[in-house]
This record gives structure tokens, sequence and C-alpha cells, in this order.
């Protein structure tokens, strides 16, 4: 039996989304809200710790 990749990409992305869609129902029965934005901002709150090899980087890339 010989399946095509797009076969097996096709099934993997409807497994995928309907995953997806599972997880927003159980999210939203327990109250939670599955939104990029809302993450974004619970994210800023948190203090974020770099590495001196980071900061190094980021400098190089900011000059």
């Amino acid at each position: 039996m010989n399946i095509s990749l797009l076969e097996t990409a096709r099934r993997n992305r409807i497994v995928a989304l309907e995953n997806l869609r599972i997880k927003k129902q159980v999210n939203e029965g327990s109250g939670q809200v599955l939104n990029l934005q809302t993450m974004r901002e619970k994210m800023k709150t948190q203090p974020m710790f770099k590495t001196a090899r980071m900061r190094h980087f980021e400098e190089r890339r900011a000059a």
C-alpha cells in the first residue's frame, strides 16, 4: 500500500485541526480563552532572563 505524501499531509492536517477544535471547546468550557493577544499580554508580565550569550548576540545584531 503506497500512500502519497499529499494524502499523509492531508490526514495529519485533519487530525491536527480536530485536536485544536477539541482543545478550544475544552478551554471555552473551563473559562479559558485561546487568544494570541491575551497570551502575549501574559508573557509581557513575566520577567525574561537572558544569558550573556543572548545579550551579546542582540548587541551584535543591533549594531
